[in-house]
């Protein structure tokens, strides 16, 4: 499973259908804050130490929650980000 890939995954589990959830990776990807792993998010997750995907997984989780917020501000998933 790819960086990407998992940061797609951890969405959908939070209650992000998939299509929003990789829209919203692709967001965080071409954002200021995703720009330090250009030209990795393709990489196998495997090969990162889990603290390079916690950090990753909040940022997205910023992201996702920026987009509940102009999307959908009611989602039931907001909570779930949250935290």
């Amino acid at each position: 499973m790819t960086i990407r890939e998992k940061l797609v995954d951890l969405l959908f589990q939070n209650g992000i259908f998939e299509n929003d959830a990789k829209e919203i990776v692709q967001s965080y990807i071409d954002c200021s804050m995703g720009q330090a792993m250009e030209g990795r998010w393709d990489d196998e997750v495997e090969g990162y130490p889990i603290a390079t995907i916690s950090v990753l997984w909040a940022g997205t989780k910023a992201m996702a929650l920026e987009w509940i917020s102009k999307n959908c501000p009611s989602h039931w998933a907001k909570p779930l980000l949250e935290s």
